[in-house]
This record gives C-alpha cells, structure tokens and sequence, in this order.
C-alpha cells in the first residue's frame, strides 16, 4: 500500500521578496527628505520593514510636520501612490515567477504571508498575473499581529492543512523571519539592496536570488 505524501507548501513574503517595493519607497523617501533639508535614516527605515506594527522611526510623520503643509496621513496616502505607479513600471525579482510554475508543477502549496493590508499586496499580484497561482493569501487584515508575531504564517498553515516541518518560508526581512522561526518553519531569506543591512542569521539558509532555490533540498518531491 502506497504512502500518501503529506501536503508541503512554499509561503512567499510580498513586499521585497515577489517585487522590490522597498527600494522603490527607499528612492522616493530619499528623493523627497532631500528637497525639503532632511535626511532619511534608512537603518530606521529598515527595522520597519516586513511589519504593520510600526516602529521608533516614522518617516510620514517626520516629512509632514517639517513641512508644516501636510497631516502624516496625507503624507503616507501620497507615498504609496508613488509606490504603486513604481511597481507598475517595476517586474518580479528575479527567478520569482519561474519558481512559482515549478512549485505548482511539483504538486506544492503556494501561498502569500505578508504584513501588508489586502488593498497593498491584491492589486499588485494581479497586475502581476500571479494572484491565482496561490492556494491562500493571508495578510496584516487577517490577524490579530503581524510580523514578527507568527500569526500570518500560521494562519497560513491553518488554511492548508499543512504542518509547520512541511513548509518553507521566503523571506527578504529579519521581522519575516523571526516571524517563521516562531511558527516554527524553516526559512530561506533572499535579501534585497535595503534588507542587506540586516542580520539573517537566523534563517535557514541565505540565497542571492530565488533563481538559486532548489525546491528538492527542502520538499518531498519528484
């Protein structure tokens, strides 16, 4: 009698892991502190990304009350305007799509765990054509915490079915990772030229892009 394999499944982080958006907000915070005599302090930029929870450095808050013609809010609604018309113009980081097709062809679970809102990440996968490739998407809507709490990833696991030793996190942020290793999911952290600057040595292993994963070393798979 045949074993039934149990069902294993790779959850992609979004924002700087499917499409770079943190160096398209890094350029654009960094372009506007500059007209108006402020400096952007990326290293604070950096430990709120990967999270809704907000941090010590807020950068909205900071333009708008320099400026003195803006509430944060304005501010904010602005930047991610900006953002968006970026990712428009902008492709998947490399190896993304190719990986998502291999996975599904390898009878793997797909899913999307991201802090962001459904408003941020559900236009940008379907601009992308991708939102039907995954099996759920969970994001900072659906839980009480996001990232570094495990919340999102696992509720992830809850939707599929799936055990936290059959699945795979990629991840580009320390906040995303910590997050995996308290849901107890290995993690393959892909940093991009912002997330660089943090420590990853929590991860289960560090690739240059996702071009270099191979799906065999971490699943059950033909």
């Amino acid at each position: 009698m045949q074993i039934e394999k149990p069902k294993q499944a790779l959850i992609f982080d979004f924002d700087g892991l499917i499409v770079d958006t943190e160096s398209i907000s890094v350029n654009l915070f960094e372009k506007a502190f500059s007209k108006v005599g402020l400096t952007f302090d990326i290293d604070g930029f950096v430990k709120l990304v990967g999270t809704a929870s907000g941090g010590v450095y807020d950068p909205w808050t900071i333009y708008a009350n320099h400026t003195g013609k803006y509430s944060s809010e304005e501010v904010r609604e602005y930047h991610d305007r900006q953002v968006d018309e970026g990712v428009k113009q902008a492709e998947p980081l490399e190896g993304v799509l190719e990986l998502i097709e291999e996975a599904k062809s390898k009878g793997l679970l797909l899913a999307v765990g991201s802090s962001s809102n459904k408003a941020w990440v559900y236009p940008k996968l379907k601009h992308f054509g991708i939102f039907d490739k995954f099996d759920t998407i969970v994001t900072g809507d659906d839980v009480a915490e996001a990232k570094p709490s495990p919340d999102i990833f696992l509720k992830v696991l809850e939707r599929l079915q799936v055990k936290p030793e059959n699945a795979l996190v990629l991840e580009d942020s320390s906040n995303g990772t910590l997050a995996a290793n308290r849901a107890g999911i290995r993690v393959v952290v892909v940093p991009n030229a912002i997330t660089s600057r943090e420590d990853h040595s929590r991860a289960t292993y560090i690739l240059p892009s996702l071009k270099h994963l191979q799906l065999a070393d971490y699943f059950q798979i033909k």
